[in-house]
């Protein structure tokens, strides 16, 4: 059960950072969405920072599960992605092909959530932003999108009698810091 969590939160961290990173063209230049994840009950915090209009990501995930603090940071930089275990000071490293760029960056565009099957499901004002909402299912996982310029500020999922809801409560437009983008060099990788 806890694998089946953790797989899904990491999905959820990664369809929030539009793993496909050169398809990315965030209505911004710089700044940060901060979410609130509800997730069996529980409230946590996820933040999206972001550069280059959103082609330098990194998203930051405190959350407590089972009684357990978890601290994540996932850079995305090019085709690799960096999974940073703030309280253990380590990382993996994930070298990502082009297939499967194209497999996870189904919500960066219109045309692309369209081939995979989503549904228009109508508008929905969301921090002062009309969003096109879309109705999906992908990988067994029932999903609701609230999509803004290619940015996401809503989900609902449910996904194996689980539901996570996640909304944008804030967005900055300001430059966040260049240590988001980077990994510690007291950090070590594991694999």
């Amino acid at each position: 059960m806890k694998k089946t969590i953790s797989v899904l939160i990491l999905g959820f961290i990664l369809i929030a950072g539009n793993m496909a990173q050169a398809q990315v063209n965030y209505p911004y230049q710089v700044g940060s969405v901060t979410y609130n994840m509800n997730m069996m009950g529980t409230d946590n915090t996820m933040t999206q920072y972001f550069t280059d209009n959103g082609n330098n990501m990194c998203t930051e995930t405190q959350m407590e599960m089972f009684g357990m603090k978890i601290h994540n940071r996932t850079i995305m930089k090019g085709n690799k992605s960096f999974n940073l275990d703030m309280t253990q000071k380590t990382y993996t490293e994930t070298e990502l092909s082009p297939e499967e760029f194209q497999k996870n960056n189904f919500f960066s565009s219109e045309e692309a959530l369209m081939k995979e099957g989503a549904t228009k499901l109508g508008e929905e004002e969301i921090l002062g932003r009309m969003c096109q909402k879309y109705g999906l299912t992908k990988e067994g996982a029932d999903m609701k999108l609230w999509v803004w310029k290619g940015m996401m500020l809503k989900m609902e999922t449910v996904a194996q009698g689980m539901t996570i809801n996640m909304v944008a409560t804030a967005i900055n437009e300001n430059t966040p810091d260049a240590s988001f983008f980077e990994i510690p060099s007291d950090f070590t990788k594991s694999n």
